[in-house]
């Protein structure tokens, strides 16, 4: 081993530049492929892993099926409840502020609400109450149309019945005006009902 730098510059200046470079590359070597090992080991473990959670995964769905009566039921149940879900609007109320809530979201101005009076409507073996309700707008075409998906989006149960579109009068935007009808209180038709 060379006690200082001198002595050091003297042992390399004797060894010849092929085994300089030999030594170098065969260090560069032996760090990639180790680099190499050490990313196939780790990619190895997680794959190990992914397939241990993946055959539980597996175990569980099989085991989970079994009894197709209950899963059926489960699954007629839960599409029930989204049905339901559809009609938690039955309020006057909650239909105006609705209209309101969407108007501010989408920068439409309502100019006019007016509610005429609720119905009785059969639509595939279902009694609903119809509540029709015109609505007066004002606003950008894009802004009219975005407010009447996002009214959709906000209460999904209604029909539009007349759809009018026009540029308003002082040159500023659309107006629209549209007649909505929302479906409220669902209630199953028995047959004795049917046959009237």
């Amino acid at each position: 081993m060379p006690k200082d730098f001198k002595e050091l510059k003297k042992q390399l200046a004797h060894l010849k530049l092929w085994a300089v470079v030999a030594v170098l590359g065969s260090i560069a070597l032996i760090a990639f492929y180790g680099y190499e090992v050490k990313t196939y080991w780790e990619a190895r473990t997680q794959t190990e892993i992914m397939n241990y959670q993946i055959g539980q995964l597996s175990r569980s769905l099989r085991g989970g099926l079994g009894d197709n009566t209950s899963v059926d039921l489960a699954n007629r149940t839960h599409r029930l409840q989204q049905i339901n879900g559809l009609f938690e609007h039955p309020q006057t109320d909650d239909i105006l502020d609705a209209i309101s809530a969407t108007a501010r979201l989408n920068r439409v101005t309502v100019r006019s609400v007016s509610m005429s009076d609720t119905g009785i409507e059969i639509i595939e073996g279902a009694q609903f109450v119809s509540q029709p309700v015109n609505l007066g707008l004002k606003g950008s075409t894009t802004d009219i149309y975005r407010y009447l998906y996002g009214l959709h989006q906000r209460m999904p149960v209604l029909s539009v019945a007349n759809f009018n579109l026009r540029n308003s009068e002082d040159g500023n935007g659309s107006t629209a005006e549209v007649n909505l009808v929302f479906f409220l209180s669902p209630q199953p038709i028995s047959e004795d009902q049917g046959e009237d």
